[in-house]
């Protein structure tokens, strides 16, 4: 099975595991529409995205944007 970081669209984030991500999904309890209410999601735990409470949207955090080459 595979590992993937699930980013909702309330900004909470979730680690699951499947055989893919749809498999994941429904093992961890959640219903077919569950999909609908995901923003995105990434294989395996990352700690790339941080929720920002103002835009209500994801953001890289700095250490993606450091390892990007997008800050020093």
């Amino acid at each position: 099975m595979k590992t993937f970081t699930l980013y909702w669209l309330t900004g909470d984030k979730e680690i699951v595991q499947g055989y893919d991500v749809a498999d994941a999904v429904r093992r961890s309890g959640y219903g077919g529409g569950a999909l609908a209410a995901l923003d995105f999601w990434e294989e395996g735990t990352s700690d790339n995205w941080e929720w920002n409470s103002e835009t209500h949207k994801w953001q890289w955090t700095i250490a993606k944007k450091k390892k990007l080459g997008l800050m020093k």
